[in-house]
C-alpha cells in the first residue's frame, strides 16, 4: 500500500493525475515524508502531500534521500548531492551530454556514488 500511495502522489506532482483522483484512491496519511522529481525540480512532500522543500533541477531521472538528510538526484545534465540549505555539496557533470548525459546514481555503503551514463 505505501508504494501505491507514494506512486500516486508522485503522479499527481507531475501532473499525471488530478489531485482529485489521487484523494479519491488514497485514505489516511502517510508514515513519513516523501522524495519526488518532477516538473523541473526534486522535492521532499510532508505526509499530507504538501512541499516541504525543493530544489530546482532538469528532469529528474533518479533521487535518494541520503542518511545524512542531503539528497542525490540524477536529472540528465548531472549527478549533484544538496544540502537541506540547497548548498551543493557534491556534483558530477559528465563531459558527453549526447545521449542522455547522467541518468543514473547511488550512494554505495563506502561512501562513493555509483553514477550511470548514457553518452
Amino acid at each position: 500500500m505505501r508504494n501505491t500511495i507514494v506512486l500516486l502522489i508522485t503522479l499527481a506532482f507531475c501532473g499525471l493525475a488530478q489531485a482529485a483522483d489521487v484523494q479519491e484512491l488514497v485514505t489516511g496519511k502517510l508514515p513519513g515524508n516523501v522524495l519526488a522529481g518532477g516538473s523541473s525540480r526534486v522535492v521532499i512532500l510532508n505526509s499530507e502531500g504538501k512541499v516541504i522543500w525543493e530544489h530546482k533541477a532538469g528532469l529528474v531521472h533518479d533521487a535518494w534521500m541520503l542518511a545524512n538528510g542531503n539528497v542525490l538526484y540524477a536529472d540528465g545534465s548531472a549527478v549533484t548531492e544538496i544540502a537541506p540549505d540547497k548548498t551543493v555539496v557534491f556534483q558530477f557533470k559528465s563531459e558527453e551530454q549526447r545521449g542522455g548525459g547522467t541518468y543514473s546514481c547511488q550512494r554505495l555503503e563506502n561512501g562513493k556514488t555509483l553514477i550511470g551514463e548514457n553518452s
